[in-house]
């Protein structure tokens, strides 16, 4: 089939004329997933250039480095960058604390995550104050913070 479609270009600009040798495809999960990531790399690829052209490199102790901030169709599209040493606790975390710290995502309290896990209260409280110390928190809302950024 030959014919003409109207498309918008890739850039934002206005709609351009061009020539549609195919037809209309839909795309599997997988493929849309994996175009995605192709565009979010371009994109983060280009926000580090523009971030190293116009400001100093961020020190890691003030926090995620801002890549871009900008509004899109009256969304706003922040891309920050965290240092690798964010998630070292979290990898640290062993399959029972991240089950628990799971739980405690979802609500359940230290005696009903014990009855769930067949454990005692203190075993759970045991598991909250080691992770706590991995992840370097305080408190349970602290915890669900830093797993969620995860």
């Amino acid at each position: 089939m030959n014919a003409v479609d109207s498309t918008v270009d890739p850039v934002g600009g206005p709609p351009r004329e061009e020539q549609a040798d195919t037809e209309l495809v839909l795309l599997a999960q997988a493929e849309i997933q994996f175009e995605l990531r192709r565009l979010i790399r371009r994109l983060v690829e280009g926000a580090r250039l523009l971030r190293q052209c116009h400001t100093p490199a961020a020190d890691a102790a003030t926090g995620p480095q801002i890549l871009l901030d900008l509004d899109v169709d009256g969304i706003r599209c922040l891309l920050t960058h965290r240092s690798a040493h964010a998630n070292k606790g979290v990898s640290r975390l062993t399959t029972r604390e991240r089950e628990v710290a799971h739980m405690v995502a979802m609500g359940l309290t230290t005696g009903a995550i014990a009855g769930k896990l067949d454990v005692s209260p203190w075993t759970v409280s045991t598991h909250l104050r080691r992770i706590f110390a991995k992840l370097d928190v305080s408190t349970r809302a602290a915890m669900v913070s830093v797993l969620a950024e995860r």
